[in-house]
């Protein structure tokens, strides 16, 4: 039973909330409903008409229907005849013509609970009234899906709810998609004999100013969800473009998507258009399924029209099947079976009302969809990828490749052939085998590292390449083969100078994004998302916001102590009361005011002033728990050596535990004034915009997921956790960088990741404790400017028997163990120390600490 069925069937009056909108039109004229002047749309500017917000009225206190004014006006009857049934109404407003409508809100309306009904006067008169399906979402503005009229000049809008909730915000959009590019004979998109005819962006009119900086891909295709766009079933072909203009207008100005939400539009003629940019044969990230990692893995295909009860026509399924086979064989995705993705398992090609609740796409449509016959969707998609009807062109053979080879390791470089988007690296042991001994699957860089190889007779390994576009494989390369290095650099005896010459890779523990790595990948090009989906896998970007408690661990000294200003406010925490803290007392400027403990019960607290000389009591206030400043956009904190940082937020004397005498100063901050805070102490400013912005999204991850309530902070202000140096550290760049990123986090498993980061990876990053921290090559770390990438120093003996004393005098270093990543066979993992008394075996982690390195990737 639909929802206005079961509001209208009721015998008790439900708890129904309805709002009628009225928009009432002359031809030719336009004029907005506050006052405030036209707004037209220009040709071939889609145009968004917005109606001002819907008063909440009482139910008791109804407004009849405006009156009729003119003859223009026919149809308010009926308008009149559904206000008696509501409890609130906007008078008549004037817009331009229209060809496609929508309804948005900002909040307010559950939609499980919601019919937004709407009609609209075309030439034929006033529409009857029609349910437009809201169509959830987990981005941008609540609204319902657009809705193509033709040509209409006037509108109505009805809210129904089966709870109180009233819509705030409550919008009409009414949209021209103008002139188009051309009037027939669109440009299109050709492929291969095999993928179908697809018309371009460009050839119907698309706008590429979305607020998208670049877009996002998927890691890979999991399947298609099927959709239709609602509307009209008989416009003609040559205004199929316009459909899908407006579509996009109102995805984007009204919806506040970056661009239209749907990869592919078919219409009953059966034309494919592109939909959201970012390359036809990609896994690019629409806005379609109301499930953000379901939008990631998937392509969404919307038909074009109402499928509720009227059928696609056989062109349009035609086209469906043909784009749906060319698209998931391109994948190499099967037509049938499930997959498990944003926590649904759906099938292959499934419907959009099985990822969340909705009537799309619609019941003709869903189907033909789930049907098992010969005829269904899903085998005749099958057929034509069983037939070979979709086999996509092979992309060119990658030339011979070369290597540069280790002691047990290898890496191999390739020249880049046209339109490969990923490669594939086959190492065997023996030039006559038929199989890879180790197949290295979807390199994007051109060049791979292999490691844990071993010597053997002769020619040690070979290697060959070959390209993928987007899963169509290419031909394998000739093959290379190679020589392992005689294996040297592990070990090493003292020389009489006492002086060892050590050779390393990196800078810190290499875990997670390199930060000199996220500035290589910049100067590339690399977009944010990008650089930190190479350094933490399998994350994806979400939204947080609000406080965090930083222990300003540089403030070493009980008492707070802060500059005199004005805007300050004392609050004592616990008793949740405040007192605003004067400038001036006995007509002298306060300089200092300070939070301490009473010299007579250290449990208690006292707040105190300096206006000359020594410091006084405030109206000998006392307190047990927690007190804090608060007031202005920014505090200044004497430090113990006299300076005075400046930070946001509150500064808060606190109690670490029930009945604690020490007291510790922590910073209470909204995150994103946090992560102000953070970005140029981590990273230098004047580095690259999309560098700044990886930093950003980290700093400000690393420090969601610290939040606790275990303890009185939530995060340290030192490189113990990462560095935070307030205000006083902010700057331009960085600021930019972190609205930029505003709220976005990286989340695993519904929870912020673990996105710890280094200086240098040295070209290689090395495993952490959770999955996504995996070791990865890192090409981007090497590059001019990088002096941590490749480093040598000179270790005195002294230095290591002075660090571990059992071994009396060094003899000799052997490094044991390797990790197995990069050059040198990766970093050490253990050291044994010969000296003259003992054999001591120590981890990397200790002889890069004992030894003075700047990370536990090195050599001799």
């Amino acid at each position: 039973m639909t929802l206005r069925r079961l509001l209208f069937r009721a015998v008790v009056p439900l708890s129904v909330f309805a709002v009628l909108a009225t928009l009432m039109v002359s031809h030719g004229i336009s004029s907005a409903s506050d006052g405030q002047g036209d707004e037209q749309a220009s040709a071939g500017t889609p145009a968004v008409v917005r109606d001002r917000a819907v008063p909440v009225m009482p139910k008791a206190e109804r407004e009849p229907a405006p009156p009729r004014t003119s003859k223009d006006d026919a149809g308010e009857d009926d308008l009149a005849a559904a206000a008696d049934t509501v409890v609130a109404q906007l008078p008549a407003t004037k817009v331009a013509k229209f060809s496609l409508l929508g309804v948005t809100w900002r909040e307010g309306l559950v939609d499980a609970d919601t019919a937004v009904e709407v009609r609209w006067r075309g030439n034929d008169g006033w529409s009857d009234w029609t349910e437009l399906h809201v169509e959830p979402s987990n981005e941008g503005t609540p609204g319902t899906e657009p809705y193509w009229v033709g040509s209409a000049d006037a509108a109505a809008v009805r809210v129904l709810s089966t709870s109180d909730a009233a819509p705030r915000g409550l919008e009409l959009a009414t949209i021209d998609p103008g002139k188009m590019p051309t009037s027939s004979g669109l440009r299109t998109v050709s492929g291969s004999v095999s993928r179908p005819t697809i018309i371009s962006r460009a050839a119907w009119g698309a706008n590429n100013s979305g607020t998208c900086s670049s877009p996002i891909y998927g890691s890979s295709l999991r399947g298609a969800v099927i959709h239709h766009t609602a509307g009209s079933n008989t416009e003609p072909a040559d205004r199929s473009a316009a459909v899908v203009k407006a579509t996009q207008a109102y995805h984007m100005n009204s919806r506040d998507w970056c661009d239209i939400a749907y990869n592919f539009l078919v219409d009953r003629y059966g034309q494919i258009f592109e939909g959201r940019k970012g390359g036809i044969d990609k896994v690019v990230r629409g806005a379609h399924s109301g499930n953000g990692s379901v939008n990631e893995q998937t392509t969404g295909i919307a038909l074009m029209g109402t499928f509720t009860t009227a059928a696609p026509t056989t062109a349009m399924k035609s086209a469906l099947v043909r784009l749906t086979a060319w698209k998931l064989n391109l994948h190499g995705v099967p037509a049938k079976g499930t997959y498990s993705l944003g926590g649904k398992t759906l099938n292959r090609i499934a419907g959009h009302r099985n990822v969340v609740s909705t009537e799309c796409p619609g019941a003709t449509v869903y189907s033909w969809l789930t049907s098992t016959s010969s005829t269904g969707l899903r085998t005749q998609v099958a057929d034509a990828i069983a037939a070979g009807a979709v086999t996509a062109e092979r992309p060119a053979t990658v030339a011979l490749p070369t290597v540069k080879a280790g002691y047990h390791s290898a890496r191999v470089y390739w020249t880049a052939v046209p339109n490969a988007t990923t490669y594939d690296v086959c190492l065997m042991a023996d030039k006559t085998q038929t199989s890879c001994s180790r197949l290295v699957t979807g390199v994007t860089e051109l060049t791979t590292y292999l490691q844990d190889l071993k010597p053997t007779a002769d020619t040690d390994w070979y290697v060959k390449v070959r390209a993928l576009d987007n899963g169509v494989k290419g031909y394998w390369s000739s093959l290379r083969g190679f020589n392992l290095q005689t294996a040297t650099g592990n070990t090493v005896t003292v020389p009489s100078s006492r002086e060892i010459t050590v050779l390393g890779h990196g800078y810190g523990h290499g875990i997670g994004m390199s930060q000199y790595g996220a500035q290589g990948a910049a100067k590339q090009g690399v977009t944010y998302a990008s650089i930190l989906s190479r350094y933490y896998p399998g994350t994806t970007l979400g939204e947080r916001s609000g406080n965090i408690r930083v222990l300003i661990s540089q403030d070493t000294t009980d008492p707070v102590e802060i500059a005199g200003r004005s805007g300050l406010v004392f609050r004592n925490v616990a008793a949740r009361t405040t007192v605003t803290l004067p400038t001036l007392i006995g007509g002298d400027t306060v300089t200092r005011w300070r939070i301490l403990q009473v010299t007579s019960d250290m449990r208690q607290s006292t707040l105190q002033y300096k206006t000359t000389g020594d410091y006084k009591s405030y109206n000998a206030t006392r307190w047990t728990g927690d007190g804090q400043f608060e007031g202005p956009s920014s505090i200044g904190l004497i430090m113990p050596d006299g300076a005075t940082l400046k930070y946001r937020g509150a500064i808060r004397s606190a109690v670490p535990s029930a009945g604690s005498t020490s007291r510790n100063t922590v910073n209470v901050v909204s995150i994103e004034n946090y992560v102000r805070g953070v970005i140029a102490a981590e990273m230098p400013s004047s580095w690259m915009p999309e560098a700044l912005k990886s930093q950003a999204v980290a700093a400000r991850t690393y420090g969601v997921r610290s939040i606790t309530s275990s303890r009185y902070y939530d995060i340290c202000s030192t490189t113990s956790c990462q560095v935070y140096g307030g205000a006083s550290r902010e700057t331009t760049n960085t600021d930019s960088a972190v609205a930029a990123t505003a709220r976005k986090v990286l989340m695993h498993d519904g929870k912020p990741a673990f996105t710890q980061f280094s200086s240098s990876s040295g070209g290689y990053t090395a495993p952490g404790s959770q999955t996504y921290l995996k070791a990865v090559s890192d090409p981007w770390d090497n590059w001019t400017g990088n002096a941590n990438h490749a480093w040598s120093t000179t270790v005195s003996a002294s230095t290591i028997e002075n660090a571990h004393p059992t071994i009396g005098t060094l003899k000799q270093l052997t490094v044991t163990k390797r990790n197995g990543y990069g050059d040198w066979g990766g970093r050490v993992t253990s050291v044994s120390l010969v000296g003259s008394k003992t054999t001591v075996t120590i981890s990397g982690d200790s002889a890069r600490w004992s030894f003075g390195l700047k990370s536990n990737w090195f050599r001799f």
